[in-house]
């Protein structure tokens, strides 16, 4: 067990020092701008249920810096989105969202970008509405909305270049609510 166990290091050992060896120069270098455009997915609590939300996101991320022998960078970018779900007992429930992130990049391998960072200055829109119509036909109903600032949250993804300006996207988030975003990545 301890010679597979070994044997299992040295390959990994092998891979990233390959990877590191081929990555002469950041994916995403210092003076690239990206646009980002994703499906996300996540939960969202209302009266006691769960239920899935969905929607898009869009991300415009510039590099500023490069670190780690220019194999990494370092950006900010501003998110907007937008997401919905149906919640039981809420006709319509729809979450905008709007905040700024910090990143740090690494190219492991060549069209391979690993990052990792924290969104901040984050504000969190839920507008619902339900409709009701009671047993003698008279229709009942109530919206409302708020606005959360809610506190920074971690995110890892990593991205694929096909090209030098095209590739896609995964990435997870961390904070009250989980969420998962994959998609498109332009690079200008």
């Amino acid at each position: 067990m301890k010679k597979i166990t070994g044997v299992i290091c040295a390959a990994i050992a092998s891979l990233l020092t390959i990877g590191n060896a081929e990555a002469q120069k950041a994916v995403f270098d210092k003076g690239d701008f990206g646009l980002t455009v994703d499906y996300v997915a996540g939960r969202v609590s209302y009266g006691g249920e769960s239920s899935l939300m969905n929607g898009v996101q869009l991300m415009g991320e510039y590099a500023f810096m490069n670190v780690i022998n220019e194999k990494g960078s370092i950006s900010a970018a501003l998110i907007l989105g937008v997401e919905g779900a149906d919640v039981t007992g809420v006709d319509s429930y729809h979450r905008f969202r709007f905040a700024t992130r910090g990143m740090m990049h690494y190219s492991f391998a060549p069209k391979f970008d690993v990052y990792g960072g924290i969104n901040f200055g984050f504000v969190d829109v839920d507008k619902w509405k339900w409709e009701y119509i009671d047993g003698e036909g008279k229709k009942w109903s109530k919206s409302d909305s708020d606005a959360d600032f809610i506190q920074p949250s971690v995110v890892a993804g990593c991205r694929y270049m096909f090209t030098k300006n095209f590739g896609v996207n995964a990435e997870a988030t961390w904070d009250w609510f989980q969420m998962v975003a994959c998609g498109l990545t332009f690079k200008f």
